[in-house]
C-alpha cells in the first residue's frame, strides 16, 4: 500500500452549512475535530496497517477516534469492534473507517462543504450527477489516497461517474505550459459553480433578515434602517433566482433545501474570510457586513480552488469567464422552470436565462449590486458603509448565533417550550420556503403558480409574524451587559434530530410539519397569567387619575413657588446692590471691587432666571398632567361602557400610563432642583407605579396579539400554503 500523503486543510471551513450527510451522518462538530494535524495521523496510520495488519493504533490515533462523535462514523461501523486495549480488533473495519476519514479530509479541505450537484444533461439517460452521496460511500484506499491540487479534481473524488459516460461536447482549453493550472471549461465544472453562487447569496440572507428583525420599528432612522435592508434583501432574492435560473438553464437541479446546502451560523461566507454571525445590528455587524460586500480592488490572478477566491468578486469573475466558453448549444430551453422579473417585485433585473449573454448578464447584475463592484453608489457595500458611519440603530438585545436547540425546556426552562416551539416553527417555515423556491425550478406544471404564491406567503405573512414574536420575547439569560436577551429565529435546517439533521421532507410532509409546530406553539403559550385587560385598564385608570391629581398639585405648587420664589430674589438682589454697591460703573469702586459688583450681578440674575425656568417648565407640566388626567378619565369611561373591543382601549390606557410616569419623572426633577425634596420622592414613587402599570397592559397586549396572530397562521398555513398537488421535477 503507497504512503498516504498529508492531507492539506489550510481553508477548513466546515461550518458553512448545518448539515450533515444524512447517508453517512457526518455533522459539521465532527468534522470541526478533523484538523491537519488529526488528518496527518490517519494518513500515517493507513500506512502502519499496510505494514502490518497487527499493528496497534498510535495513541494520537486512539485519542482521535474517541474525540470524533460517532456520527462521523459509517453506518454500521462499531467503533467498540475497532479499538480494543489500544489494538485493532478488525483491520479491515479500520481500514474502512480511515479511508472515510481521509475522504473527508480530502472533500473539506478545499473551503467550505462543498454542494452535491445534480445536473439533467440527458433526460433520457442514467447519467445525473448525484455525486455527494456516491462519493462519501466510496471508501476505497484509491479514493483516499489521491491529493488533487484543483477543485474539480477534488469534486472528481465524490463522483464516480457510470462506466461509458460520454463527456461534454465542450473541448477544454488547449494545455498550458508545465507548472501552470488549467481552467476547466466543461459544463460540470460551470454548473457545479452555479450552485456556488447559490450557496454564496443563501449565506448572506438569514444574518441580513437577523439584523432586520432585531431594528425596533421606531423613529424615522430606525425606519429608515429597516427599510435599506429589505431592499437589499429583495435584490439577494433576485440574485439567488438568478443564480438558479443559470443552474436549470444549463440542465442543473439547485438545491437549497439541503442539510448541506442550509448555511450555519457562525460560519464563513463562501469564498470570503469573513465570518458572518446571526446578531442585532449593531456596529460591529455592519463592519461584518461591509467586508463580505467589499469590492474587488485589485487584479487577481485565475482562481481554481475554492479557497483561491478571495472575494466573492473574484469568484464571480471566475464563473463569467467560464461562462464564456460555453456555446449556447449547451442552454436547455427551460423557461417554463425560471424565475422571471413578474414572480418576484414585478423586476426588471430577474429574467429568465437562454444563452451565454443573458447568463452573463445576469452574474454582472449580482456582481453591480453588490460583490465586487467598486462604482455603483447603491451598491450593498455603500449601504452598509452608509449605515456604519451613521448613528447606531436601537435595536432588540436579540442573542447571537441562537440555535434551535439552545430553547429545548430541558436547557433553557422557558413557560411550556413555548419559545422552542416557536423556534420550531420558523424553522420549518424557513425550510419550507427554501424547498418551494427550489421546486420552482423542477417543474413547469400548473402547479407553479402555486408555488410562486406560497414563496411571497410565506416570506410577507409567516416568516415575519414569527419573527415578530419572537424578538418580543425576554429571555432569563443576560448578556455582557448585564441586560436580559431576547429570542430571535434560529434559520436553523429542518428537522433536526439530537443536534443531527435528518433526511429532508416531501412538500407535503414539510407543510403538514409546519402545521404541526404552529400548533404546537399555540398548546404551548403561556397561561399563568391571562391577563383581563379590560378590568385591569380601568384599575391602572383609576390610579393614574388619583396621582395625576396629586401630581397636578405638587406642580401647581412648584410652579406658583418658584415663581414666588424668583419674584422675591429678584426684590432682595436689587435692594442688596443698590444699598451696598453703587454699581459697577461707579467710579468711586476700585477694578476688583467693580468685579466683583459685575459677577454678584450675573449670579443673581441667573438665579432669577432659573426660578422663572423652572416655574414655566412646572406649569408646562401641570397642563400635561391636567390633559393625561382628562384622556385617561375619558378612556376610562369608555372602557366600562363598551362591550367589545376593549383590548384597544385598555392599550392606550396604558400608553397614558407611559406618558404620565414620564411628566412625572419631570415633576420630581424640578422638586428636587427647587428644594422640594419630599415632593420629589413622592412624585419618583408615583411615576414608578405608572410605568410598572403601563408596561404591564402593554406585555398583556402583546399576548393577547400573539396569540391571536398564532391562531390565524394556523388556520392561514393550513388552507392556504398546501403545495400543489405534484411538484415532481420535469424535464
Amino acid at each position: 500500500m503507497a504512503s498516504v500523503p498529508p492531507v492539506p486543510l489550510t481553508s477548513f471551513h466546515p461550518s458553512f452549512c448545518q448539515g450533515n450527510v444524512p447517508e453517512t451522518r457526518v455533522d459539521s462538530e465532527a468534522l470541526r475535530k478533523l484538523r491537519e494535524a488529526d488528518a496527518q495521523t490517519v494518513s500515517l496510520a493507513l500506512e502502519a496497517l499496510d505494514r502490518d495488519s497487527s499493528a496497534e493504533l498510535p495513541p494520537e490515533l486512539a485519542g482521535l477516534m474517541e474525540r470524533l462523535p460517532a456520527s462521523l462514523l459509517p453506518p454500521g461501523l462499531d467503533i467498540p469492534s475497532v479499538l480494543a486495549n489500544w489494538k485493532l480488533a478488525s483491520t479491515e473495519e479500520a481500514k474502512v473507517l480511515l479511508s472515510s476519514l481521509n475522504v473527508l479530509a480530502t472533500f473539506f479541505g478545499d473551503g467550505p462543504n462543498f454542494p452535491p450537484i445534480d445536473t439533467d444533461l440527458d433526460p433520457d439517460s442514467d447519467d445525473g450527477l448525484s455525486s455527494f452521496e456516491t462519493g462519501i460511500e466510496g471508501t476505497g484506499a484509491e479514493v483516499g489516497r489521491r491529493d488533487p491540487d484543483s477543485l474539480d479534481q477534488k469534486l472528481a473524488l465524490l463522483e464516480m461517474e457510470p462506466a461509458g459516460f460520454v463527456k461534454d461536447d465542450v473541448e477544454p482549453e488547449p494545455p498550458r505550459p508545465s507548472g501552470q493550472a488549467i481552467r476547466d471549461y466543461h459544463l460540470r465544472s460551470v454548473i457545479k459553480r452555479a450552485q456556488f453562487g447559490l450557496m454564496i447569496e443563501l449565506s448572506t440572507i438569514p444574518p441580513y433578515l437577523y439584523a432586520m428583525y432585531s431594528i425596533k420599528p421606531l423613529g424615522e432612522h430606525n425606519v429608515r434602517a429597516r427599510e435599506l435592508i429589505r431592499v437589499i434583501l429583495q435584490q439577494e432574492m433576485l440574485h439567488l433566482s438568478l443564480s438558479g435560473n443559470l443552474m436549470a438553464a444549463l440542465g442543473g437541479l439547485p438545491r437549497l433545501y439541503d442539510p448541506r446546502v442550509v448555511p450555519q451560523y457562525p460560519g464563513y461566507v463562501l469564498c470570503s474570510q469573513s465570518k458572518v454571525h446571526l446578531e442585532a445590528l449593531t456596529p460591529s455587524a455592519l463592519e461584518r457586513f461591509v467586508r463580505i460586500e467589499s469590492p474587488e480592488t485589485i487584479d487577481q490572478p485565475t482562481a481554481y480552488l475554492a479557497s483561491d477566491y478571495r472575494t466573492i468578486g473574484a469568484f464571480y469573475d471566475d464563473l463569467i469567464e467560464r461562462i464564456r466558453h460555453l456555446p449556447d448549444s449547451q442552454f436547455k430551453k427551460s423557461m417554463k422552470r425560471q424565475f422571471d422579473g413578474k414572480d418576484f417585485f414585478n423586476s426588471e433585473i430577474l429574467f429568465p436565462i437562454t444563452n451565454r449573454i443573458t447568463a452573463q448578464r445576469a452574474l454582472d447584475i449580482i456582481v453591480e449590486q453588490g460583490e465586487g463592484n467598486l462604482n455603483a453608489e447603491d451598491s450593498h457595500y455603500e449601504v452598509f458603509k452608509n449605515l456604519l458611519s451613521g448613528p447606531p440603530c436601537d435595536v432588540y438585545n436579540v442573542r447571537t448565533d441562537p440555535q434551535t436547540e439552545h430553547y429545548k425546556p430541558r436547557n433553557y426552562p422557558n413557560p411550556r417550550g413555548y419559545i422552542h416551539q416557536l423556534c420550531l416553527s420558523f424553522d420549518a417555515a424557513y425550510c419550507y420556503l427554501l424547498q418551494t423556491i427550489e421546486q420552482v425550478w423542477r417543474t413547469n406544471t400548473p402547479g407553479r403558480l402555486t408555488l410562486l404564491r406560497n414563496i411571497h406567503s410565506i416570506m410577507s405573512s409567516v416568516l415575519t409574524p414569527l419573527a415578530e414574536i419572537l424578538v418580543h420575547q425576554e429571555l432569563t439569560l443576560k448578556g455582557p451587559d448585564g441586560k436580559f436577551l431576547h429570542a430571535a429565529p434560529c434559520f436553523n435546517y429542518y428537522p433536526m434530530v439530537n443536534g443531527i439533521a435528518a433526511p429532508a421532507l416531501s412538500p407535503r410532509q414539510l407543510h403538514q410539519a409546519l402545521v404541526e409546530e404552529v400548533k404546537n406553539a399555540l398548546a404551548a403559550f403561556p397561561t399563568r397569567r391571562d391577563p383581563n385587560m379590560k378590568t385591569e385598564a380601568i384599575n391602572v385608570a383609576k390610579k393614574v387619575s388619583d396621582a395625576a391629581d396629586r401630581a397636578a398639585i405638587v406642580a401647581k405648587a412648584a410652579a406658583k413657588d418658584t415663581a414666588q420664589k424668583a419674584a422675591d430674589t429678584k426684590k432682595t438682589a436689587d435692594a442688596a446692590n443698590k444699598a451696598v454697591n453703587p454699581g459697577p460703573d461707579d467710579p468711586r469702586l476700585s477694578t476688583e471691587a467693580k468685579v466683583a459688583a459685575t459677577e454678584k450681578a450675573a449670579a443673581d440674575a441667573k438665579k432669577v432666571t432659573d426660578a422663572a425656568a423652572a416655574s414655566s417648565e412646572a406649569s408646562s407640566i401641570f397642563a400635561t398632567v391636567e390633559e393625561i388626567r382628562k384622556r385617561t378619565g375619558e378612556l376610562q369611561v369608555a372602557l366600562e361602557v363598551t362591550g367589545a373591543d376593549h383590548n384597544d382601549l385598555a392599550a392606550r390606557i396604558g400608553q397614558q400610563a407611559l406618558r404620565f410616569a414620564d411628566q412625572t419623572v419631570a415633576i420630581a426633577e424640578v422638586a428636587r432642583r427647587m428644594g422640594f425634596k419630599a415632593d420629589a420622592e413622592a412624585a419618583e414613587r408615583e411615576a414608578k407605579a405608572a410605568r410598572d402599570a403601563g408596561i404591564q397592559i402593554h406585555r398583556d397586549r402583546q399576548r393577547v396579539i400573539e396569540k391571536a396572530t398564532l391562531a390565524r397562521l394556523l388556520s392561514y398555513i393550513k388552507g392556504s400554503l398546501a403545495p400543489p398537488p405534484s411538484t415532481t421535477p420535469s424535464a
